[in-house]
């Protein structure tokens, strides 16, 4: 019998790839600067030390909640160049950090059977199609493909909160970590305000502006509207735990968290993330009322959290509101014209995902063409702009999909219930926000993937013994 020698064992040529592309990492990182180098060995040593816990599972998915907070994005390819009137993001093949943690999440621990979101992964399928539906005709197909890379980024990030989350303790960790990055935050946003510049944790350092009020981003990003979206849903997580327990012991650190993050979105002086805020939080307050889960006593405490950090920060939110409201009014909705006239314009297809700053001003009207001119500051006007009205329904019905997932109802665990009920309002929040900007940012929408995942998930518990 003659043998026939293979071409050696599978785990060799795993090796010997593997050695290859460590070989061309530590080549690539060679050319990075100091600071990058630093952020990728940090990396390196967090998975070490989540897979030596014994709980990698766990680790990973507490590690997936804590980066979402990182305002890191890894571009695959290198930025497009920006229009001078604006940009609506991604203009490269971008990945943020959270994306990356999540694909470690569900090699650790997926569970069986694997879910693709039902519902919502349907919704999510489409919005990816149409956003590349948009490249026929676009002027800039390579934006429009980045936009389907970032959908399909934020889809692995609830994909691992739907399917890592195996138990109750699951959850309450990954709440631990959530309500880690709150107070984090808002930490990393007072200190930011004490010395006058943004710090981020890509080694950026940017100074203050001639504005006499100083806003600044976190470390989630360069502007304080993309903080205050992130903020808002892990604020009014708190707050929900606030309005529904009926413990006092439990309390101990939601008072704080939520002082805490009061303080740090009046500091933002965001406009929208205060009305978002109060619509929110009168949803909390009734939906939990209509349940019977609302402590009269907590709401209360609440109510009187809120008036102490408003008289604390009295003379600074003042100046904010002495603002000339009604010319900022008066701009957005004429950029909220401009979009409408180029959705009108291109119905069924749009311009194309991300070619909007490219191409609008040949679809205005003169009297239009006299104002400000600038991407148009409203997500739903601008996803109809450059996907058409197929577009912009496809992401109310994901929008949809994601408040029926929270329904307090399909939980059967009283945390989950609480967590439920504060992330839909964190989703009203986060709507209403999406009427007065060009996007929420890549950590706030992390976060709402994220979230609505973990709804997924938290419909699987068991009844919770008393």
């Amino acid at each position: 019998m003659i043998r026939v020698e293979g071409f050696g064992r599978l785990s060799l040529w795993l090796s010997a790839t593997g050695g290859i592309a460590a070989g061309l990492a530590i080549v690539c990182l060679a050319e990075m600067p100091v600071r990058w180098l630093a952020a990728v060995l940090l990396g390196a040593g967090v998975v070490a030390a989540a897979l030596m816990t014994g709980q990698p599972r766990r680790a990973a998915l507490f590690l997936t909640a804590f980066s979402l907070q990182i305002g890191l994005v890894l571009y695959v390819t290198k930025p497009e160049p920006a229009s001078d009137l604006g940009a609506s993001w991604p203009n490269s093949l971008a990945l943020p950090l959270g994306t990356l943690v999540a694909l470690g999440a569900l090699l650790c621990g997926m569970r069986r059977p694997f879910t693709w979101g039902g519902t919502a992964g349907i919704c999510a399928g489409i919005v990816a199609f149409i956003t590349g539906a948009s490249l026929r005709g676009s002027p800039r197909p390579f934006l429009g493909v980045c936009h389907v890379v970032l959908v399909f980024a934020y889809y692995a990030i609830f994909l691992a909160a739907a399917n890592c989350v195996r138990e109750v303790r699951d959850l309450r960790l990954t709440h631990h970590a959530l309500m880690i990055s709150l107070a984090l935050q808002s930490l990393v946003y007072f200190a930011q305000s004490l010395i006058g510049a943004t710090f981020t944790p890509a080694g950026e350092w940017i100074e203050p502006t001639s504005q006499s009020l100083g806003r600044y981003g976190g470390w989630v990003g360069t502007q304080p509207a993309a903080f205050a979206s992130f903020l808002l849903p892990l604020l009014l997580l708190a707050a929900a735990r606030l309005l529904t327990t009926p413990d006092l012991r439990p309390l101990d650190s939601a008072v704080p968290l939520t002082v805490l993050g009061l303080s740090a979105l009046c500091l933002t002086f965001t406009r929208a993330a205060w009305i978002g805020f109060g619509l929110a939080v009168i949803y909390l307050t009734g939906a939990s009322a209509r349940r019977a889960m609302l402590v009269r006593r907590n709401a209360l405490l609440l109510a009187v959290c809120f008036m102490a950090v408003v008289g604390a920060l009295g003379p600074k939110i003042s100046i904010r509101l002495r603002q000339d409201h009604a010319s900022a009014l008066e701009e957005r909705w004429s950029l909220i014209r401009m979009g409408w006239q180029v959705a009108r314009a291109k119905p069924l297809a749009g311009v194309g995902a991300g070619a909007y700053p490219y191409v609008f001003e040949n679809y205005l009207t003169p009297d239009l063409a006299k104002g400000w001119l600038y991407v148009v500051h409203n997500v739903y006007v601008l996803r109809a702009a450059e996907t058409g009205l197929p577009g912009l329904a496809a992401l109310v019905l994901l929008l949809c999909a994601f408040f029926r997932l929270a329904s307090p109802e399909r939980m059967p665990e009283t945390g989950a219930r609480v967590m439920a009920l504060g992330w839909r309002a964190g989703l009203i929040a986060l709507s209403w926000e999406m009427l007065w900007d060009v996007s929420l940012g890549p950590a706030a929408n992390s976060l709402l993937w994220f979230l609505s995942g973990l709804m997924i998930s938290a419909a699987r518990f068991s009844p919770q013994r008393p």
